[in-house]
């Protein structure tokens, strides 16, 4: 691999796909070396606003729940244990997490049966750690995880006052409409979620993430939604990376889900 094309990229979700019901919705930067290159084209659409006058934010929040169980089902999940695998262009990861209520979080990567990065919060304080390197989360980390108190995120969106929601028109995904919502969280960042028209269910996700001085841009498209008990998870997400003009991309497989079942406040320390 030339040195020249190479980047570091980020391997592990903050929330991951079963942190709102459920998709990856942000990465961080690891010391995974993977080889990266140019080339995506991004289709611009115009948004379109009809059909949109009997519907606002909430509505397609609520009809989101709906779709994958309802909100009696998801109050029901207290623990969920997710094993994924990622792959991308020469090079293929596992990815572990497990999640508790109301937001303690592990992540765990894998490759060639190496740990190379692992993520911890016990809902106070955390640490991640990189091969032989760890560090405290930041403030600002620690703000991002606390500001959700649901294994979906989309409850905290109802039930949370200080997330704002803007329902911005309906655009096409995948040759099919979708409303798209602006989600500003409590912390004041800001991303974009696409609910499909027909199905309900969310099919898209984008954010941009600053850090250093350098922006990247995220991207992860959603699919393969199936049930898991009452609930149905996607179990399909591209991810596509974009800093500095490079774009990564990534398809992450959800292999295993398992709610309730042998997760302990142990698993968080």
């Amino acid at each position: 691999m030339e040195k020249d094309n190479q980047k570091i990229f980020t391997a592990v979700a903050i929330g991951t796909m079963f942190a709102l019901g459920i998709v990856v919705t942000s990465f961080k930067k690891t010391g995974i070396q993977v080889n990266a290159k140019n080339g995506n084209v991004v289709h611009v659409v115009k948004v379109r606003r009809s059909n949109l006058q009997n519907v606002n934010a909430i509505d397609v929040i609520k009809n989101y729940i709906d779709s994958i169980g309802g909100t009696v089902e998801l109050d029901k999940i207290l623990s969920i244990d997710a094993t994924m695998t990622m792959v991308g262009e020469n090079v293929t990861m596992s990815l572990n997490e497990k999640k508790m209520v109301p937001n303690k979080d592990v992540e765990t990567i894998t490759m060639n049966g190496i740990v190379v990065m692992k993520t911890v919060f016990d809902g106070t304080s955390g640490y991640e750690l990189q091969m032989d390197n760890k560090r405290d989360l930041t403030t600002d980390e620690i703000s991002q995880k606390k500001a959700f108190n649901s294994l979906t995120e989309q409850l905290d969106y109802l039930r949370n006052p200080s997330f704002k929601l803007v329902l911005r028109g309906i655009e096409k995904i995948g040759g099919n409409d979708a409303y798209k919502i602006d989600v500003t969280d409590p912390s004041g960042k800001i991303s974009t979620d696409y609910y499909d028209y027909k199905s309900k269910m969310l099919v898209k996700n984008e954010s941009n993430d600053t850090s250093g001085g350098k922006t990247t841009r995220q991207i992860f498209e959603i699919s393969d939604y199936r049930k898991v008990g009452n609930i149905k998870f996607p179990f399909k997400s591209t991810i596509t990376e974009t800093e500095d003009g490079q774009t990564q991309k990534f398809v992450l497989s959800v292999t295993d889900v398992k709610l309730n079942v042998g997760i302990t406040d142990a698993d968080f320390k």
